[in-house]
Parts: structure tokens; sequence; C-alpha cells
């Protein structure tokens, strides 16, 4: 029996077309990320193209950030996670990443943000800020 079986759980051999290696995320710092809730499944499909849309539309994501489906209780949602990454030629801030959020949401209402602040040993270099990001998110109901 190989020591390391070939399971499900197992996904450094399914990369999409045409994408770049994925780094060791240890290996970035500072990391940054921000998490985007909705309050019930049957939003998360609109949710999760529109995160998607939010960066690269017609092109497969950078090795740079990650995308992560999660569940907490009745809350779902994806966070992003990236390091000092660049878009446009502007660095990949918490606060570039909100503004891309406000143009492509339209179909949600922010209704809560919540600012986590992890405990860090490591300086972060300057004009960055470690911080975790939750956007809530209601869909409309028109």
């Amino acid at each position: 029996m190989p020591d390391r079986p070939n399971t499900s759980s197992s996904t450094s051999s399914e990369e999409p077309l045409n994408a770049e290696p994925v780094p060791n995320w240890d290996d970035r710092s500072p990391l940054f990320s921000i998490r985007l809730c909705v309050d019930n499944m049957s939003s998360f499909p609109s949710l999760e193209a529109d995160v998607k849309s939010m960066f690269y539309p017609e092109a497969p994501y950078p090795s740079m950030i990650e995308v992560q489906k999660w569940q907490h209780g009745p809350m779902f949602g994806v966070v992003l996670t990236w390091d000092g990454a660049r878009f446009n030629n502007e660095p990949l801030k918490p606060r570039v990443v909100w503004n891309l959020a406000v143009q492509h949401m339209g179909d949600f209402d922010i209704v809560e943000i919540k600012y986590e602040f992890p405990d860090r040993q490591t300086p972060c270099p300057s004009g960055w800020e470690p911080m975790e990001q939750a956007i809530f998110l209601t869909q409309w109901t028109c």
C-alpha cells in the first residue's frame, strides 16, 4: 500500500487549464483574506460567480489568489486569500478588494462588516495591515 494514496482530499494534481503552479502559502507573508458571506445556500451560486468575476473574468486565476468555499452554521460564502500581489498595477490591499466587491456585488446588500486582527509575530511591510475582513451580504429580493 502506498504511503500517500490518491484520495479526493489530495488536490495537488487538480489544477485548472493554463494555471500557474500554486505556491506554498506558508512561505508567503503577510497573507490577507476577505470573507464574503451569505445567509442561505440559495444565494451562493450568485456570490461565487460575482467573486470570480471580481478579479479575472476572462482568464485563469493567478497563483497569488486563492478562493475557498466555507460554511459555518447557517452562513455560507467564499474566502479569498492573497499576498502582496498587484492587481491592475495596484497593490491588492483590502481597500482594493473592497472597492472591487462594491462594484461587482450588485445583487447583494452589505449588512455587516467585521474586522479581525490575527495575532502575528512577524512585522508587516510598510503600508500593509494583516486583517480578515468579513462582509456579510444579503441578496436582494426584488
